[in-house]
C-alpha cells in the first residue's frame, strides 16, 4: 500500500486545506504569482473534476476547501504543477534572492 502526504478519507465531501511556501517564504506578494495559482485552480475547476468551493491566499500560504472524487492526486499533481510555474517566473525575473532561499531549503 502507498503512502501519501495527503491522506482524504472521505474524498466525497469538501476538504479544508491549507498550503504553505517552503519555509514560509513570501512567494504571493505580487499579482503574477498569484494568478499563477488561480489559473492552476481554474483549469483544475473546468478540466478535471475538482470543485473550489473558496479560497484565500496570503504572502506565503493559502487555505481553500476543495472537493474531488481524486483530491489526493489532484492536490499533488496541483502542487508541482504551480510550484514549477513560480519557480519559472522568479526565474524569467532574476528574483535571485528569492529563488536562493527556496534552493537552500
Amino acid at each position: 500500500m502507498s503512502r501519501s502526504r495527503y491522506p482524504i478519507v472521505e474524498p466525497q465531501t469538501p476538504h479544508f486545506m491549507t498550503f504553505t511556501v517552503l519555509e514560509w517564504l513570501p512567494v504571493f506578494t505580487c499579482p503574477d504569482t498569484v494568478q499563477i495559482l488561480l489559473e492552476a485552480f481554474t483549469d483544475r475547476q473546468q478540466n478535471r473534476g475538482v470543485r473550489l468551493y473558496g479560497y484565500v491566499i496570503l504572502e506565503n500560504h493559502l487555505h481553500c476547501i476543495l472537493q474531488s472524487p481524486d483530491l489526493e492526486k489532484q492536490v499533488k499533481n496541483w502542487k508541482s504543477y504551480t510550484a514549477r510555474q513560480v519557480i519559472n517566473y522568479l526565474r524569467a525575473r532574476n528574483s535571485t534572492r528569492l529563488l536562493a532561499k527556496l534552493a537552500y531549503h
